[in-house]
């Protein structure tokens, strides 16, 4: 089982020049940003992380 919060340290070359920390809590985690933000890429990463 995983213990929260949870924080992941994810490198996302094709959007962020530096590597990002994203802190997951129990429950529901959501991503919000404009068209073309990286949303997707940061969870395609995230998923593969685990």
């Amino acid at each position: 089982m995983m213990e929260y919060p949870y924080v992941c340290k994810l490198q996302v070359n094709s959007v962020f020049d530096n590597e990002i920390e994203i802190t997951l809590y129990s429950g529901v985690t959501i991503f919000v940003g404009p068209n073309g933000s990286g949303k997707t890429q940061t969870l395609k990463k995230n998923e593969r992380s685990f």
